[in-house]
């Protein structure tokens, strides 16, 4: 054994702190910190004649956790005060900004204490802690009088490098730093008017960060200027977060009143209905004149009860359920118009009548049933055009029946080519009509509904034809908003075409 003062060491022991040490002569001061923990372990638990040996240096954590673990005393001896001041002010005294390690970062206790936002008082009490005799990890070393502009450091850098508690918040402090330096450039560039206001995701990561880390304004002094800009930025965007939520809120409560509120009025409409087709079976000399009014009556009913494509959100069941029904009346009316009125004056009306009951069997999902009446249709609507000298009322009713027809049956994969066939008369049709907006934008809508089926059977290249088609018809029309939804239909429809063929 070699001799020390007060005992003697093992020649193990010295070859294993040899080894532990290497050739780096930054572990020197942490190998002389193992040693007098060591020693002090010896020294209260040794037997006479024992000398210090590997089962002392190992109770104490050996070189890679003797540091960490008196460290950790330390920390447990501030219990009285709250942890997060311990925490900020060993923050405050790293510097993660000039490499990946950090290096010590000397500061005054008036400053701390500010950073820390506490009484200086509370700082004094945990630094004397951490720089009690036999410890001395924070400087100027113990017995030296602490005042306001007494200036805090790390004893050593090594301090830094092993205690596994200020790893983890040097870590910390630096991703608060980088996520302070994002909130803050993005102020300033609001304010220059060249970003906008943060939104979900960025806007939930901000405020949670500023909830867990209590930043204060000395604080970010160190990282960047115009904290309270910062902070306004922050406080902007969640308040503007707030206000189109709830505006989002408040809109969808309006539509639900608005939903129940046109429930209540087709009900009315629905009695109406019938009346008016009572009044038709019994008084046959009114019978043109209630037709009319019941098919407009219903017509209103069918396109409030359909799925519409602008409906801000899903109607609850309830609502749903109420709205097939209503169809399931408005079709038994339209049933007994038909059976009533099918003298040839009533050939229009009739083949409108027959539209209209196939719209409510395509919108309660009855496809048979749909599309035998669409069928039925076409067919009243072929012998009027073809009586009236191709008249442009009855081609223009002929091809809104084809096209329909053709919407009904794409839904079955059994009768896409059917389908297909359907756009195809429809489109022969259209074609001819006169050059007025609506007519072109019954035209695209055409091409594009026979995109979709031949995009569903693999024909890539004649669906985007048809695509592009609907696009060139609809370019010029967009000066009014109604075309706009069509155009913007046809066109993802044509990007999700390119994406799917590669």
């Amino acid at each position: 054994p070699i001799a020390v003062a007060g005992g003697s060491i093992a020649p193990r022991l010295v070859s294993r702190l040899l080894n532990d040490c290497g050739d780096d002569s930054d572990q020197l001061p942490v190998l002389q910190h193992a040693l007098m923990r060591t020693w002090d372990y010896w020294s209260r638990r040794h037997t006479e004649a024992e000398p210090i040996d590997l089962a002392h240096y190992e109770a104490v954590g050996t070189m890679r956790e003797a540091l960490s673990l008196h460290a950790e005393e330390a920390y447990r001896e501030t219990e009285g005060i709250d942890p997060k001041i311990t925490e900020r002010l060993f923050k405050a005294l790293t510097d993660t900004s000039k490499g990946a390690k950090g290096v010590r970062r000397p500061t005054s206790i008036e400053e701390l204490a500010t950073i820390c936002d506490c009484p200086q008082s509370e700082i004094i009490s945990i630094v004397e802690i951490f720089r009690q005799p036999g410890r001395s990890f924070l400087m100027p070393p113990a017995g030296t009088p602490i005042e306001s502009n007494s200036v805090i450091d790390l004893s050593h850098e090594s301090l830094m490098r092993c205690w596994t508690r200020l790893i983890r918040w040097t870590e910390e402090e630096k991703a608060s730093a980088e996520e302070y330096l994002l909130v803050s450039q993005d102020a300033r560039c609001f304010k220059e008017g060249t970003v906008g206001l943060w939104r979900p995701p960025e806007l939930d990561i901000g405020l949670r960060w500023r909830a867990d880390n209590h930043p204060t304004a000395a604080w970010a002094q160190r990282i960047a200027p115009d904290f309270e800009s910062a902070m306004r930025f922050l406080d902007a965007s969640a308040a503007e977060h707030d206000r189109l939520a709830a505006e989002r809120k408040a809109h969808r409560k309006r539509m639900l009143t608005l939903a129940w509120t046109v429930a209540g009025v087709l009900a009315v409409l629905l009695i109406m209905t019938g009346w008016t087709a009572f009044i038709a079976l019994r008084e046959r000399s009114e019978a043109q004149k209630n037709l009319y009014l019941a098919k407009d009556t219903v017509d209103s009913l069918l396109s409030s009860a359909g799925n519409q494509a602008g409906q801000i959100a899903a109607d609850s069941p309830d609502v749903e359920q109420f709205r097939r029904r209503l169809v399931e009346q408005a079709k038994q009316t339209y049933a007994k118009i038909l059976a009533r009125n099918s003298g040839p004056a009533f050939g229009e009306e009739m083949a409108l009548v027959d539209m209209r009951l196939a719209d409510g069997n395509r919108v309660t999902g009855q496809t048979e049933q749909a599309i035998a009446q669409y069928k039925s249709a076409i067919e009243r609507l072929q012998t009027l055009t073809r009586s009236s000298g191709a008249n442009d009322k009855y081609r223009r009713e002929l091809a809104d029946a084809y096209h329909w027809l053709g919407e009904t049956e794409r839904n079955s994969p059994k009768l896409r080519a059917d389908a297909e066939k359907s756009y195809d008369s429809a489109l022969a049709i259209e074609g001819q009509l006169a050059k007025d907006p609506d007519n072109q934008s019954a035209l695209a809508r055409t091409h594009y509904s026979r995109g979709i089926v031949r995009q569903a059977g693999g024909r890539f290249n004649d669906a985007r034809t048809d695509y592009e088609e609907a696009i060139r018809l609809l370019t010029p029309l967009t000066g009014a908003d109604r075309y706009k939804q069509d155009l913007a239909r046809a066109n993802n429809n044509l990007a999700k075409l390119i994406f799917d063929a590669g």
